[in-house]
């Protein structure tokens, strides 16, 4: 009930189409759906203080939040084709059930 209750999904979505694969997913990749709220949270907390700041000001210094010091790597081009390949494998095994 996650993802329905914090709005990832809409309702009908959730009740009549999602497969088990799609709720891990979406319950595993939760905490970025908070990111945008946070994120302008944050900005609005920045331009609150700056003018009372002697010195340049950043996002992090003013307003912390946990995936700052996240170490994600970036994505290169081995990891978009791999995903490229298991979307067109799920595609066609998508457009064999029909």
């Amino acid at each position: 009930m996650l993802v329905f209750e914090y709005r990832t999904v809409s309702l009908e979505y959730f009740l009549f189409k999602m497969q088990p694969s799609e709720l891990r997913m979406a319950a595993e990749n939760l905490r970025y759906s908070f990111r945008p709220l946070w994120d302008a949270a944050r900005i609005l907390s920045l331009y609150s203080v700056a003018p009372y700041s002697k010195k340049k000001l950043k996002l992090k210094d003013v307003f912390p939040l946990p995936w700052d010091d996240d170490n994600e790597p970036a994505h290169d081009e081995d990891d978009i084709l791999e995903h490229s390949k298991r979307m067109e494998q799920f595609a066609k095994l998508m457009s064999k059930k029909k």
